[in-house]
């Protein structure tokens, strides 16, 4: 079988702070002295990976991580169509204030259910360089749509965010499901913000959920330029393999 990837019509730019219309033809047709009717240009068709709509961006500097000129990337992203967006990815490239591209990378791909909300989460990406004021340029690209559930099979509640001595921080809560069957390695990524903005962010696996019955689930994030001193709000935003969203 054959998969077509669409590239989505997203692009941004992001600041890192401290840290067409075509158709028509000629107007030939065939000789006649009768007036011709007048034609319509044809409709373009819509690129159907513009469904996926960038929400927010960000970029941020991890100093005190040893080994290399670490940074964390965010996208948050929402499918706007009625289908499950499957695998859905593309490019995220630092670049200089310039516009120069100082390093690219293809992010973990996440699928995306209709009318929902995912979190492109890059973590670790190591510059040559450490770059002031660094920017994150994204291209998105989606690799199918297939009629799914609009509910998720998740949810969870009792989140909250917590700073330690060491200058990490953490995101906990708890997951309920609507699984019929066991399920193993259920990803959930998810951002704190503060008044609006995305501040932090991070990922992490619950080994193994059982059908109905509650999990708890804790992020760990390192660095205290991705620990901000407050989060007024946190998104949890699962990436579900096949089996939990067709097969739950």
């Amino acid at each position: 079988m054959t998969t077509t990837r669409f590239l989505a019509v997203a692009t941004g730019l992001l600041v890192l702070a401290g840290c067409g219309d075509s158709g028509g033809g000629d107007d030939r047709g065939s000789a006649t002295s009768a007036p011709r009717p007048a034609t319509s240009k044809p409709a373009v068709e819509k690129d159907p990976a513009s469904a996926i709509k960038v929400l927010e961006s960000k970029l941020i500097y991890l100093p005190d991580q040893a080994g290399g000129n670490f940074y964390v990337a965010f996208v948050r992203v929402r499918n706007t169509s009625k289908e499950v967006a499957i695998n859905v990815g593309g490019q995220l490239s630092v670049k200089s204030p310039t516009g120069q591209l100082v390093k690219s990378v293809n992010p973990t791909e996440i699928n995306v259910l209709p009318g929902q909300e995912g979190l492109i989460d890059e973590e670790a990406v190591d510059l040559p360089t450490v770059v002031k004021n660094a920017k994150l340029d994204f291209r998105l690209t989606v690799e199918d749509f297939r009629a799914g559930p609009a509910v998720s099979p998740v949810s969870f509640s009792k989140t909250a965010y917590s700073k330690d001595e060491f200058g990490g921080c953490k995101i906990s809560g708890t997951v309920s499901n609507t699984f019929s069957e066991k399920k193993d390695d259920l990803q959930l990524r998810v951002a704190g913000f503060f008044e609006g903005k995305l501040v932090t962010g991070g990922f992490t696996y619950v080994d193994t959920v059982f059908p109905k019955q509650d999990a708890t689930f804790e992020v760990s994030i390192s660095g205290a330029a991705a620990c901000p001193k407050r989060v007024d709000r946190i998104g949890v935003y699962p990436n579900l393999g096949d089996d939990k969203i067709f097969n739950p």
